[in-house]
């Protein structure tokens, strides 16, 4: 049973990470469009 609950907890952090990953790259992208349109003006 303990396996189990290590196993869980691991895939949480692993989730965690990957969200964490995921908004970063969101967050890039939004910039480099702002970036891109102030630019452009």
């Amino acid at each position: 049973a303990e396996e189990i609950a290590d196993v869980e907890i691991m895939m949480a952090q692993l989730r965690h990470v990957v969200g964490d990953t995921l908004v970063e790259r969101e967050k890039a992208r939004k910039l480099e469009r702002m970036r891109g349109w102030v630019e452009g003006e």
